[in-house]
């Protein structure tokens, strides 16, 4: 053993080996101070151990990033390694960084470094901190022929426990094989695991520089895992422990689900225990790109908060998101610069992006995108982005939610006023939505509506455009208690709505759906609206574009549109305001063409309630 303290070690030049090519042990405390450039656990086949321990006690890694001071902080390099920073005590690698903004400097922290090695850090303990600057590696699968093991796995684990911290400015779990000397079979089987209330993990960003130019810039501050087909990486947050992803400004910054090809496993689990975004552009992506796959499971009152955009499923990575249990929530109220994302963007959702995404909102659970400012767009959800995409989401369980909302910040509405919320189940791709077991999506835009600043509150099941090809959406809203409600400024659901599109939505078991207007079948899309023992209420005025009052079209502006009832099922069209209230088949006032049907059978009924003169029934308007 190597004991350190109570005197100081300050060789900031120097190099320290610890079990290479056999056993070694370093131990730093009783607060004593250690300054080195560069410390190597368990190299040459060798078996490193390290504790620092107590308060006061601090260690400092300042190599220059070049030569021998090649990266700052080894922990596994071609051996067994451990280290573990305990009882107070500090490990820094992100001082004296000038050095490392020179080209081809590097300063990381790896643990794990070649296929063959197994390799832990644990910061355990209140007022414990591990700082790393440049970027943290979990095991790195690298090989050559005189270091590593061909076609071996490298094992590596992070612990932050008992309330402690580690801070870094990027880091990767799971990383891809980039040297020239591996063969294309090694592996990384990686892990974090941040437990225990006053744990954190944070994430803060800093300054690198770009390999092509030398050119130093911000790439943000984040989080990605997976990088390589043959990675495995898992992130657990238990009990009260927190990832924090602190935003830089004008960039993106993220946590990233498997970004290479691998597989990558999330847990977000017990009260108090967290993923909180602060700051710009903040990403959660459960599945990013490059194939492979990822999945989070959200419960027992786990949070992600302050989220800008979400996606499940993107680029090729096929994604799952599972949340269960009350108190278990995504609160998504981040917001994006023009300067990180090109405009001002308030916070979007996406579950299939170019890729296949799976939600799953369960025994209370709750998913709440909210917009309180102005930007070029309001809280968005899409199931199905891009073609040959495929988006699912259920809700279910009594107070399983999942809301969108938009507040007014313009009394009157105006050119500077809000803009509302927009769901779109089969954007592009095949889009399915299922609400059941008193289940609810709840939407409401409460930004206000003009003839000259139209503000919709817009919900569709396949498509979105009246002129560009959409696509294919599927709804069903089932059982008691059950509801999608659209509310708000100028409230509007689109069956089928556009070219190519098809839009089917199913209304059964006593469930209910609520808007001011619905469209079955517009603009060439084939449209289905089927109710079964439920109900349909429709209500109020719209106060920008046309002034329509509350409507059922079936059949317009050249869709094709089925409606059937059966089973006692209820639609009420309801606005007592001076746009009345309508029921029209085949084409509208405002949308003429169409083909429209319309079956009601088992006692069901249309309830018309309007002004005295002002309740409509068209049937054929310049369509059948």
């Amino acid at each position: 053993p190597s004991p350190i303290g109570p005197l100081d070690l300050i060789q900031p030049a120097a190099t320290l080996w610890v079990g290479n090519g056999g056993a070694g042990t370093l131990s730093v405390d009783g607060a004593s101070f250690m300054q080195l450039a560069r410390l190597n656990f368990g190299a040459g086949l060798g078996d490193g151990a390290g504790l620092f321990s107590g308060l006061g006690t601090r260690v400092e890694l300042v190599g220059s990033g070049s030569g021998d001071q090649t990266q700052r902080l080894i922990v596994g390099n071609s051996g067994a390694a451990g280290l573990t920073v305990a009882a107070g005590a500090v490990l820094d690698t992100s001082g004296q960084y000038a050095n490392c903004l020179l080209q081809f400097h590097y300063c990381d922290s790896f643990v794990g470094t070649l296929a063959g090695d197994t390799a832990g850090l644990t910061v355990t303990g209140a007022s414990s901190l591990v700082r790393i600057g440049s970027q943290l590696f979990v095991g790195h699968p690298g090989y050559s022929p005189s270091a590593g093991v061909a076609g071996g796995t490298v094992n590596a684990s992070v612990q932050v426990l008992a309330g402690a911290e580690l801070r870094t400015d990027r880091a990767q779990i799971g990383t891809r094989q980039w040297q020239a000397t591996n063969t294309g079979a090694e592996r990384s089987k990686a892990s974090v695991l941040v437990s225990g209330a006053g744990s954190r993990w944070v994430s803060v960003g800093g300054p690198t520089w770009d390999a092509a130019t030398g050119a130093v810039y911000e790439p943000g501050s984040g989080i990605l895992t997976a990088n390589d087909p043959l990675a495995e990486a898992r992130i657990d947050v238990l009990d009260g422990g927190q990832i924090r992803v602190e935003g830089r400004s004008g960039v993106y910054n993220y946590l990233a689900l498997t970004r290479g090809g691998g597989r990558s496993e999330m847990t977000i689990s017990g009260t108090g225990s967290n993923v909180e975004f602060i700051g710009d552009a903040g990403s959660f992506e459960v599945g990013q790109r490059g194939g492979g796959s990822a999945s989070l499971l959200m419960s027992s009152g786990g949070e992600v908060r302050g989220v800008w955009y979400i996606s499940v499923g993107r680029d090729g990575t096929a994604g799952e998101m599972t949340l269960t249990g009350a108190a278990t929530r995504i609160l998504a109220t981040g917001t994006a610069s023009a300067a990180a994302n090109g405009s001002q963007t308030n916070t979007l959702f996406d579950i299939g992006r170019s890729s296949s995404g799976v939600v799953k909102v369960l025994d209370g659970a709750r998913i709440e995108l909210r917009a309180t400012g102005v930007a070029q767009n309001g809280p968005q959800l899409s199931l199905g982005r891009g073609a040959g995409s495929s988006g699912t989401l259920e809700i279910s369980g009594a107070g399983s939610v999942v809301s969108l909302s938009a507040a007014s910040v313009l009394a009157g509405g105006g050119l500077g006023e809000a803009v509302n919320p927009l769901v779109r189940v089969g954007r592009d791709g095949m889009g399915s939505l299922t609400i059941s077991a008193g289940g609810k999506l709840l939407v409401d835009g409460q930004a206000v509506s003009t003839e000259e600043h139209t503000r919709s509150t817009s919900f569709f099941i396949g498509g979105t455009s009246g002129t560009l090809p959409g696509g294919q959406g599927v709804a069903r809203v089932s059982g008691a208690g059950s509801e999608l409600a659209v509310g708000g400024s100028d409230a509007y659901i689109g069956i089928a709505h556009g070219p190519q599109t098809t839009g089917h939505l199913t209304i059964e078991q006593q469930a209910l759906v609520s808007s001011t207007s619905m469209t079955v079948g517009r603009a060439g899309g084939v449209g289905l609206l089927r109710l079964d023992e439920a109900r349909l209420n429709l209500a109020g005025q719209q106060t920008g574009a046309n002034l329509s009052g509350a409507n059922l079209s079936i059949g317009n502006a050249g869709g094709s549109g089925t409606v059937t009832m059966d089973r006692g099922s209820v639609v009420t069209i309801m606005n007592l305001g001076s746009s009345g209230a309508s029921l029209n088949i085949g084409g509208s006032r405002f949308y003429p063409l169409g083909t429209g049907s319309l079956l009601l059978s088992g006692g069901s009924q249309i309830d018309l309630i309007a002004a005295p003169g002002q309740a409509t029934v068209s049937i054929g308007r310049e369509g059948s």
